[in-house]
């Protein structure tokens, strides 16, 4: 995991947050009913930790937890492992995560965050997309990336998804497009998805 290390010491904390952390802010009050000064969002592999901060900007209790980042000397960040947590949280949110682990760590982090998890919690996940990059259901890949090293993903088709979370999770929303997460010369398929506990 030396990538992201090497990552965040390029990709400092920028107050800009990213087009996802806009919509999960803009789809909270879809589905949960209470003041953004009540709901608690763990913003898992936060990185850099500019999502984090701009929901705790938008007055939601927002911690992060990442083992890799370079933020976690702010008090709104914790070194933790997702599959450690213990805290009932009304939003878990994932994004640029599940593409960057093995397909058996995240399903250890989903298995314990359904265990926490409130009937009423949400999770929200973007990930990239195997779409574009191959016809197969899933696919483990290495990407160039933007600081010169060769890096792991994970990519998995949203077909493959739908099946896979359907088993534990009710599937409220599922996109699967471009124009979501362009970076630079990059505009990737990527997946959207939101779910809460059956």
């Amino acid at each position: 995991m030396s990538y992201w290390r090497n990552f965040y010491k390029k990709y400092s904390v920028t107050d800009s947050p990213t087009d996802f952390a806009k919509f999960v802010l803009n789809a909270i009050p879809q589905y949960i009913k209470k003041p953004f000064n009540k709901i608690s969002l763990i913003d898992i592999a936060c990185g850099n930790a500019r999502d984090t901060m701009f929901f705790r900007n938008s007055g939601i209790e927002a911690l992060g937890i990442d083992l890799f980042s370079n933020s976690a000397d702010l008090p709104y960040v914790d070194k933790k492992d997702a599959r450690d947590l213990k805290e009932r949280n009304d939003v878990y949110y994932l994004r640029f995560f599940l593409h960057a682990i093995k397909e058996q760590e995240a399903d250890e982090i989903l298995e314990n965050l359904s265990k926490i998890m409130g009937k009423n919690s949400l999770i929200f996940i973007e990930t990239r997309s195997s779409k574009g990059i191959s016809d197969n259901q899933k696919i483990e890949t290495h990407f160039a990336s933007p600081i010169g090293e060769k890096h792991y993903r994970m990519l998995y088709s949203a077909e493959y998804l739908e099946q896979k979370f359907g088993k534990d999770f009710n599937i409220l929303f599922l996109e699967e497009k471009q124009g979501l997460a362009v970076f630079e010369n990059e505009d990737p398929f990527v997946i959207r998805l939101i779910m809460k506990k059956i």
